[in-house]
């Protein structure tokens, strides 16, 4: 597997992480905002609204799991950031492909400007998601080899 060395270039991989963990926890809140935003949480309307709910709570999850990783320099709970993300990015792809079919979708709804920011903000989330899965799957394998090897001729990459 071609692994990162650094993130963004320049920075460590355990500090990537962090900024990855502060990320993740940034769409926790995005998620749970827009859930408030667009639904009465004792109504019974629309299910679709509850993803967000969903989608907020395990974005949190992932980011401790991320966090906790990171401090502690243990490999196992990478894989619960990696699961929830992979998962994610398969979600956002049919969520927004299957409610923009079905024409249920209200930012598309409201003309071809928020289409295009819209579909543009989805493209953008795919593939920043991508390259955070990337980083933590590199960080993942650097960790478990510094864990292998003892940990002291790796341990400036971290």
């Amino acid at each position: 597997m071609w692994s990162a060395e650094k993130f963004c270039f320049c920075l460590k991989l355990r500090i990537g992480c962090t900024i990855i963990a502060f990320f993740t926890l940034f769409l926790c809140a995005l998620h749970l905002v827009e859930f408030y935003r667009l639904k009465d949480p004792y109504s019974s309307g629309q299910t679709l609204d509850w993803f967000n709910l969903f989608w907020g709570v395990f974005h949190m999850l992932a980011s401790l799991c991320l966090s906790y990783s990171v401090l502690l320099r243990s490999p196992l709970p990478l894989w619960s950031y990696i699961i929830i993300e992979a998962v994610y990015l398969i979600y956002i792809i049919t969520y927004s492909s299957i409610t923009c079919a079905l024409k249920i979708n209200m930012y598309v709804s409201y003309g071809l400007t928020c289409s295009l920011l819209y579909w543009m903000v989805i493209i953008f989330t795919f593939a920043i998601t991508t390259y955070f899965l990337w980083i933590v799957i590199s960080c993942y394998f650097l960790i478990k080899q510094q864990r292998q090897t003892g940990g002291l001729t790796i341990l400036y990459n971290l």
